[in-house]
């Protein structure tokens, strides 16, 4: 979860006024939460410049959205809480997810009732399921520019672990890219107290030789 809160906050501290909706931590926690991992420390001039908006006991998106017209950025977390009036789905089913991310996909694109819109950029944290696909909705990969995987991973095997089986590394896959002409691209980033941070070259030697001895 750091690393879309880290990507916000250093876009925050570059002048961009960001929105977070939190549907699964209440205000006061996702504070604590961010000053406990020092999120608040590393960027100063974020904090004035991000809203929290707390929707565990509000999950209506399209209010979300209304709420991000004087924003550059959002982050909704997560896509499995919300939902739409509109639907008598609950939140989490695959009627409701897609609209979520299809809702925020017009607001980025200018379309619809956000033709007038100031031009803005959303994150939607979503959980994977055991097959890679996000929140098991297949959907949501063709509502959004982006999708990146991240993986708890193990440097001495090369083998993807379980959510309580860290090692300090994470494999990041781009399951797919707008941006960019390929796809399942891969990088590696240590887990630190200050979020996710670029290997040294002696951890990258250690990862391509362990990423060898598990093809094999």
């Amino acid at each position: 979860t750091l690393f879309p809160y880290t990507t916000l906050f250093r876009s925050a501290q570059n002048d961009v006024r960001a929105i977070i909706f939190s549907g699964e931590m209440p205000k006061a926690l996702f504070s604590k939460y961010a000053h406990r991992n020092g999120i608040f420390k590393r960027y100063p001039a974020a904090e004035a410049r991000i809203e929290i908006v707390d929707m565990t006991e509000c999950d209506d998106v399209d209010y979300a959205l209304s709420l991000t017209e004087d924003y550059d950025l959002s982050m909704l977390d997560a896509v499995r809480v919300f939902r739409t009036y509109k639907y008598k789905n609950k939140a989490g089913s695959p009627t409701q997810e897609t609209y979520v991310a299809k809702s925020f996909a017009k607001r980025c694109h200018g379309k619809g009732n956000f033709k007038k819109s100031r031009p803005h950029t959303a994150i939607l944290v979503a959980h994977g399921a055991r097959n890679g696909d996000i929140s098991a909705v297949r959907a949501l990969e063709h509502a959004v520019d982006a999708v990146l995987l991240l993986e708890n991973f193990d440097p001495e095997t090369g083998k993807t672990l379980k959510p309580r089986q860290r090692k300090g590394f994470v494999r990041i896959v781009s399951a797919k890219n707008r941006f960019s002409f390929w796809s399942d691209e891969l990088g590696f980033r240590a887990v630190k107290d200050r979020g996710l941070v670029l290997l040294g070259s002696d951890e990258d030697a250690q990862i391509a030789e362990a990423i060898q001895v598990a093809e094999v």
